[in-house]
């Protein structure tokens, strides 16, 4: 392992520490290869979801699995680990994280992953279909014809009942956030980061941290928003990509709907719901939504300052059959048939305890729709 590089910082008055093993080593325009896994994504996690607002999700043990900007691999070969007989395909522009990947898959003896170096463009309807399509840490920081493409991919690769998985950083939240961003490329004046290039930006967050109470709440709540990003390289590059686009969730929406598209969820299933407000926020959303999700989730992120997204979507012929009322009547004959068949791929161990799990979801929501 190599050994860290440190530096003096003048503006931040403190040395800053960087692993140079641990950083990019430049900036990705479209796809940037990923070494890590996201249980968030497993199709398992999204399949529970689109149960539980009342579509019937592809099977996952023998599920078609594929994920955009898949980087070497990794948050693929856990669940083609754990379900040997679905088929899993990974793309990626990166020819040295694919091979990384293929490495990978060799030595885990797994004849179910394929991985592939392409561009975003190459991707069409002829690849096939599939159950669950992923793009994880990607479509903020796609050129806006990639963009397109995630979303003419979801509609033409998506299976008829299929889920697909975007992440995407939000407004309002980032808006706070851009200001530290800004401060840091600043500094950087155009330079590609690297080792010393991510030690000058924590410095210029340094600086930011020790004067914030100069510019009042706006930049001391947009410093403390961003301090998990200290020590953090490669989570600090994320941040200084060039390409950084956040979205309205009603924004983000639209542009899927375009391409026959629907919202389905977030995969942080309690944040959807108005309980968590006092009664007279939910009084006025509810009277200012009506029936859409959308609008009031929208809501939500205005209120909360939300700045990041887990979205699934789901094509627009499904979109009538989701339910975001959740009643405990029937779920446990329910879960228990479906605990029955479920053959050990789900992480609960009992269908009382999914059943439970579940009527405490609903005690804890009011009903939307």
């Amino acid at each position: 392992m190599r050994s860290a590089s440190s530096y003096s910082d003048s503006i931040g008055h403190s040395s800053v520490s960087v692993s140079a093993a641990s950083q990019p080593s430049s900036y990705a325009s479209s796809l940037q290869p990923s070494s890590n896994c996201h249980p968030h994504t497993a199709p398992e996690h999204l399949a529970v979801l689109a149960w539980l607002f009342g579509l019937e999700p592809p099977n996952v043990g023998t599920a078609r699995v594929l994920e955009l900007g898949c980087g070497s691999g990794a948050n693929l070969l856990p669940f083609a680990t754990r379900n040997r007989r679905a088929k899993v395909l990974g793309i990626d522009r990166s020819d040295d994280a694919v091979e990384s990947g293929l490495q990978a898959v060799r030595q885990l003896g797994l004849n179910n992953v394929r991985l592939h170096a392409a561009d975003l463009g190459e991707i069409t309807g002829e690849l096939g279909q599939f159950d669950y399509i992923i793009c994880h840490d990607h479509y903020s920081h796609l050129s806006s014809q990639d963009r397109r493409a995630v979303a003419r991919i979801c509609k033409e690769n998506l299976a008829a009942n299929g889920i697909a998985y975007v992440n995407f950083n939000t407004y309002p939240g980032w808006k706070s956030r851009e200001m530290v961003r800004d401060a840091m490329l600043l500094r950087l004046s155009g330079r590609v980061p690297g080792v010393q290039e991510l030690a000058e930006a924590q410095g210029m967050f340094d600086f930011l941290k020790r004067w914030a109470h100069l510019g009042g709440n706006a930049l001391k709540g947009a410093v403390e928003e961003c301090e998990s990003l200290r020590g953090d390289p490669a989570r600090l590059s994320t941040f200084l990509e060039p390409s950084n686009t956040p979205f309205y969730l009603t924004d983000f929406v639209q542009r899927f709907e375009q391409h026959g598209l629907a919202y389905l969820a977030d995969t942080r299933a309690a944040g959807m719901f108005i309980n968590h407000f006092p009664e007279g926020v939910q009084q006025a959303l509810l009277s200012e939504c009506g029936n859409s999700q959308v609008a009031l989730e929208q809501y939500f992120d205005i209120l909360t300052n939300r700045s990041s997204r887990q979205t699934l979507l789901v094509h627009a012929e499904q979109a009538d059959a989701i339910r975001y009322r959740l009643a405990p009547s029937g779920w446990r004959s329910c879960t228990s048939r479906r605990a029955s068949s479920a053959k050990g791929r789900f992480s609960w161990t009992t269908a009382n305890s999914l059943s439970g799990w579940l009527t405490a979801v609903a005690s804890a929501c009011v009903a939307q729709r």
